[in-house]
C-alpha cells in the first residue's frame, strides 16, 4: 500500500461478520450527491466531490504511521527510498540554478501572504529585462474579493490611501500607523518596493531591508503568535535546564580562526555558513550592548542576562572585522551565557509579539491614539530586534552545538513539530540592514562584499551547500541560497575543515568530534531518534523568524551579482480562481461498490462493510453515545462536526497553477482539455516555467497531483509535508486523473478505516 500503511492491517485476523445491507444514515451522511449520469458512472463534478469528501475522511483518520515527508533539496540514498516506499518518486533537485531559484520563490511566497493564507509563485522564464511572477492565494478567504466563474489574472491593486507614494514610502508609512492592506493591495506593495532597489543604490537598499523587515514582523504576527503557541514544548524543554546544569565541553574548543576554507565538500560550506553567522551575532548584536550608552532609548532591548565573555568575543572579532575571520563562540566560558541569553531573547520575542496580537493593539486600534502608535512601534522594533538576534542563533554553529551539547538533557523533546514539517521555507543569513534614521545600530548592514564572494565562492553567512550529490559545480557560480540542514549530516556536524592551500593558513580548524550531549556510539535507532530531537528544536527555532529569513533571501537575490538569471523590473500578477463549492459526496455514494473506490486486495472489510461501519459510528455520535475508544471517538466526532459545517474543501494554490501552465496542459489528450473550456487566460500562461515556489510545503495529495500531471520530468517544488488535509482539485481537471487521485487516496482511506475498525474490536 501507498505510504507504508499496509502496515495498519492485522495479518490472520477477521473482523466480525456485519449485516449484508448496511443502514442508511439519513441525514449522517452529508449532503445530497451530484446528478448521476445516465449509463450509471460517476459524472465530472461527482468524481470531484468524491475526492473532497476521501480528503477529508482521511484528515480525521488517526493514522500509526506518518506519510513520508519529501526534501527535493535534499539528496536522499536509494536504500532509504527502498526502507519508505511512496506514491511519488523523490527526485531532488540537482540543478544548481533552480535549487537556488527554489528558494527565492518560497520566500517570495511566504512574504506575499497573510495571516490566514497560503499561497504559491511561479515566475515566467523567457521575458528578458523583467521578472514577471504570477501569484495564486487563497485571497477570497480573508477578503471581500467578488467571486469569478473561471480562472482570471489581475494586477494588484495600489491603495487608495497612498496618494503617489511608492511601495516603500508606503510600506514605511505603514510601520508607524498601521492598516493592513488587502491582498491585492500588499501585493502591490511588495512588488512595487522589491522593484526600485534594483536600481535604487545603497540607500535604498538599506531602507528597504529596515522597512521590509518590520513590515513583515506585523503583516506576519498572527503567524508568528500561532506558531509560539503551537510549539511551546520545546521552550518548556530549554527552559527546564538551568544555566548551572550546563555541562561542560570535554573537549577545548580551540579559537584558532581561518577565513578561507576548503571547497571540497558541501559539508564545509555549510560550517562555514553557520560559523560566519555566529560572527556576525557577535558584531551586529553582542557588541552593541558593549557601550550601551551610545544608542537611545528604544534602540537596545534592555536584558537582565550578563554576557561578558560574549562580549569581549564581540570586541575581538571588531578588531579583525575586515579578515572576516571565524571563531568558535560556544566554549565552556560562554556555555551557559549563551543558554541564559536564549531563554531571554526567546521571553522577549513572545513578549512582543503577545503585545502586537492583544486586542489593545490589533490592526488599525494601533491608531488610535499617538500612546498606542508608540507602544505598537516600540514592540514592532522589539520583534525585529530580538528576532534578528534569534535567526542568527537559529542558524550558527553555537547553538548546534548548545543542542549537542544538552542533548541528554532534553529527555524525549517536543511532540508538536508540525508547524517547523509544513514551513519547509529555508532562509539564508543575508545581511540585515541597519535603520533608516540617522541613529542607525551599527553592524546591520551588508559586510560581505563582492570581493568575499569571489573568495571564497558563495556569499559568506548566506550560503549553504547547494551541490548535490555527487555533482560539483564551479565556485565561482555559486548563488547565495541556502541548504536546509538534514538528517545526519546535521547532528552532530563534526570533523576537521581544512583551510585552502593558498590562504597562507598551516593550521586547520578543528570542529570537535563530540560534545557530552548525545551518545551517537548506541544504536543506530537510538542515534536516529537523538538525531531527529536535536533537528526539531532547530526547524522549530527557524520558524519562529521565518518572516526574516524569507525577507534575507530576497534582499540577497536583488543585490547578488550571482543569480542565474538578471531582471531590471518585477512585474506581478494574480491568478484568481473560482471558488470551491460547499457540497461533497454521501458516504452511501462513495462507498458504492467500485463507483469511486476498489476494494484493495487483502482487506477482509468490502464496500458494504466498510458503509456499515461508518453510518453506525455517526449514529453512536449522533446520539451522544458514549464511545470509549479514543481513534474512533476522536475520528466520529470530527467527521460529526465536519458534516454539520457544509464542508467545503480548500484547493490549494500550487495545485491551480500547475493545471494552468504550459507544462500541464500541452500533454493533455485532447478529451482532457473539454474540461477546459472557457477558460481563456491559457495564452496569458505562455512563458512561465515549471518551478512554483510555496509559503509551505505541499500537502501529499497535491504532492500526488503534480506527478501525475507530469510524471517524467516533473514540477519543481520544495517537497511537500506529511499531513493530508481536506482538499480539492480543480474544476478543470481531467476526468481520468480525478479518477486517478480517487483510487490512490480511497485505498489510503480504506486501510486507515479498517485500521480504526480493527483497533474497537482489539485485532
Amino acid at each position: 500500500m501507498p505510504f507504508g500503511l499496509d502496515k495498519f492491517k492485522k495479518k490472520n485476523k477477521k473482523p466480525p461478520k456485519t449485516a449484508s445491507t448496511p443502514k442508511q444514515a439519513n441525514n449522517a451522511t452529508g449532503a445530497d450527491s451530484a446528478a448521476k449520469s445516465i449509463d450509471n458512472k460517476p459524472n465530472h463534478f461527482e468524481r470531484l466531490e468524491a475526492f473532497k469528501t476521501i480528503t477529508m475522511l482521511l484528515e480525521f483518520c488517526e493514522r500509526n504511521e506518518k506519510i513520508i515527508m519529501h526534501d527535493n533539496l535534499r539528496d536522499e540514498s536509494a536504500s532509504v527510498q527502498e526502507s519508505n516506499p511512496s506514491l511519488v518518486k523523490h527526485a531532488p533537485i540537482k540543478d544548481v540554478a533552480d535549487r537556488y531559484r527554489i528558494r527565492v520563490m518560497d520566500a517570495f511566497a511566504q512574504l506575499g501572504v497573510q495571516a490566514h493564507e497560503i499561497g504559491a509563485v511561479v515566475a515566467e522564464e523567457t521575458n528578458e529585462g523583467e521578472w514577471n511572477l504570477l501569484a495564486s492565494t487563497n485571497w477570497r478567504r480573508t477578503s471581500n474579493e467578488p467571486a469569478v466563474i473561471t480562472p482570471q489574472i489581475h494586477k494588484p491593486s495600489c491603495p487608495k490611501e497612498s496618494e503617489g507614494m511608492s511601495g516603500l514610502e508606503y510600506m514605511e508609512a505603514l510601520n508607524t500607523r498601521w492598516k493592513r492592506p488587502s491582498i491585492s493591495e500588499h501585493l502591490w506593495i511588495l512588488s512595487d518596493a522589491l522593484s526600485g532597489s534594483i536600481k535604487g543604490g545603497d540607500d535604498y537598499q538599506t531602507r528597504l531591508t529596515s522597512g521590509l523587515t518590520r513590515y513583515a514582523c506585523v503583516n506576519s504576527i498572527l503567524r508568528i503568535g500561532r506558531r509560539l503557541r503551537n510549539d511551546t514544548e520545546c521552550e518548556v524543554a530549554l527552559r527546564k535546564i538551568e544555566a548551572e546544569d550546563i555541562p561542560a565541553i570535554p573537549e577545548a574548543r580551540p579559537t584558532e580562526t581561518s577565513s578561507n576554507f576548503s571547497e571540497d565538500k558541501g559539508t564545509t560550506r555549510r560550517l562555514r555558513s553557520e560559523l560566519d553567522s555566529d560572527r556576525r551575532f557577535l558584531l551586529d548584536f553582542i557588541l552593541l550592548y558593549a557601550e550601551p550608552s551610545k544608542y537611545d532609548d528604544g534602540q537596545l532591548i534592555d536584558l537582565k542576562t550578563k554576557f561578558p565573555n560574549l562580549i569581549k568575543m564581540a570586541m575581538d572579532a571588531d578588531r579583525t572585522r575586515e579578515s572576516k575571520a571565524f571563531c568558535i563562540i560556544y566554549t565552556n566560558q560562554t556555555r551557559r551565557e549563551f543558554h541564559s541569553l536564549l531563554l531571554e531573547l526567546l521571553e522577549q520575542y513572545a513578549e512582543a509579539v503577545e503585545a502586537l496580537t492583544r486586542k489593545g493593539l490589533k490592526e488599525e486600534q494601533a491608531n488610535s491614539t499617538d500612546k498606542g502608535a508608540k507602544e505598537f512601534n516600540s514592540n514592532v522594533r522589539k520583534v525585529d530586534f530580538v528576532g534578528y538576534g534569534l535567526l542568527r542563533i537559529a542558524r550558527g554553529h553555537a547553538f548546534q552545538m548548545h543542542l549537542e551539547n544538552i542533548g541528554k538533557l532534553l529527555g524525549n523533546g517536543p511532540r508538536k513539530t508540525q508547524a517547523s514539517e509544513k514551513q519547509g521555507l529555508d532562509g539564508t543569513e543575508g545581511g540585515k540592514q541597519g535603520e533608516a534614521s540617522s541613529a542607525s545600530l551599527p553592524g546591520r548592514k551588508k559586510d560581505i562584499d563582492a570581493e568575499e564572494s569571489n573568495n571564497a565562492g558563495v556569499d559568506i553567512g548566506r550560503g549553504w551547500d547547494i551541490d548535490a550529490g555527487e555533482e560539483k559545480t564551479p565556485a565561482h557560480v555559486l548563488p547565495p541560497s541556502a541548504e536546509p540542514l538534514s538528517g545526519d549530516e546535521t547532528f552532530p556536524r563534526s570533523g576537521t575543515i581544512k583551510p585552502a592551500q593558498d590562504a597562507g593558513h598551516s593550521k586547520p580548524l578543528k570542529i570537535p568530534t563530540q560534545t557530552s550531549g548525545p551518545d551517537l556510539t548506541t544504536t543506530d535507532s537510538d542515534k536516529a531518534d537523538m538525531i531527529n530531537l536535536l533537528q526539531s528544536y532547530r526547524n522549530w527555532l527557524l520558524v519562529l523568524v521565518g518572516h526574516l529569513d524569507a525577507v534575507e533571501i530576497l534582499m540577497d537575490h536583488l543585490a547578488s551579482e550571482h543569480r542565474p538569471f538578471d531582471f531590471e523590473s518585477i512585474s506581478l500578477s494574480i491568478l484568481v480562481i473560482p471558488e470551491t463549492p460547499n457540497t461533497f459526496l454521501g458516504l452511501q455514494d462513495l462507498f458504492k461498490q467500485d463507483r469511486h473506490i476498489i476494494q484493495p486486495k487483502g482487506e477482509s472489510l468490502d464496500h458494504q462493510g466498510i458503509l456499515q461501519f461508518l453510518n453506525d459510528g455517526l449514529k453512536d455520535a449522533e446520539s451522544n453515545t458514549k464511545i470509549t475508544l479514543p481513534p474512533k471517538q476522536a475520528f466520529f466526532r470530527n467527521l460529526k462536526s465536519s458534516l454539520a459545517k457544509k464542508f467545503k474543501g480548500t484547493c490549494h494554490c500550487e495545485a491551480n497553477l500547475a493545471t494552468l501552465l504550459p507544462f500541464c496542459t500541452e500533454l493533455l489528450k485532447p478529451d482532457d482539455l473539454l474540461q477546459y473550456e472557457g477558460i481563456n487566460i491559457l495564452p496569458d500562461m505562455k512563458g512561465f516555467g515549471r518551478l512554483i515556489g510555496v509559503s509551505k510545503r505541499s500537502c501529499p495529495p497535491c504532492a500526488v497531483f503534480l506527478y501525475i500531471l507530469r510524471p517524467n520530468d516533473g514540477f519543481i517544488t520544495r517537497g511537500n509535508h506529511n499531513k493530508i488535509t481536506a482538499c480539492s482539485l480543480p474544476p478543470w481537471t481531467p476526468d481520468r486523473i480525478i479518477a486517478q487521485m480517487n483510487q490512490t487516496f480511497g485505498e489510503i482511506l480504506w486501510t486507515a478505516l479498517v485500521a480504526i475498525f480493527l483497533y474497537q474490536f482489539g485485532q
